[in-house]
């Protein structure tokens, strides 16, 4: 009983020394006004930066635009839509230069999202002789493999090695044009 009693008297002394002293209560100060916006910044995706020319490295550039347009509008389920980078403005100024004056014929400031857009999904249609080469290879991929029980695995399987033959040069929308 004894120690209880002091226990409690060492921690009433100890809370009177750390007790702040009292404050007197005064007007506010007019300290001045700032007209200051806060707001969560989110760590925004990077966007990509096209510099290339050639049919194939606009299908890569397409692939990781459409990645940080799909990164991006994720991070608007919580909140406002945060900005996107248009497809112009994600371009090395060289190549939209040389996009503009050789292959769309204008002034590279007249030109629209619209046009910038519909020439990098002209990067999606492929020659003849490209054509050839993926129907080889897809042939060559579609096999059964026996050693596999399951009819639904063996199927699926083979899909995989269909659908990674078609990715391999970003042609998978042939799957979904043949079907």
């Amino acid at each position: 009983m004894a120690r209880g009693t002091q226990q409690m008297q060492t921690t009433n002394r100890v809370r009177s020394v750390l007790k702040a002293p009292e404050r007197q209560e005064t007007d506010d100060v007019d300290m001045g006004y700032e007209d200051v916006i806060a707001g969560y910044a989110q760590a925004l995706p990077k966007p990509p930066m096209f510099k290339g020319s050639t049919k194939a490295e606009r299908r890569v550039f397409m692939s990781a635009y459409d990645l940080y347009i799909n990164q991006t509008y994720a991070l608007s389920a919580n909140g406002p839509r945060p900005f996107v980078m248009p497809v112009g403005a994600c371009m090395d100024f060289k190549a939209k230069y040389r996009i503009a004056v050789w292959d769309l014929g204008k002034d590279p400031d007249e030109v629209t999202e619209e046009e910038l857009a519909a020439w990098f999904r002209l990067g999606f249609e492929i020659e003849p002789r490209a054509f050839e080469s993926l129907k080889k290879r897809v042939k060559k991929s579609i096999c059964f493999d026996m050693s596999i029980s399951d009819a639904e695995s063996r199927v699926g399987k083979m899909l995989d090695g269909l659908v990674a033959e078609a990715r391999r040069d970003r042609q998978e929308w042939i799957l979904k044009e043949e079907a």
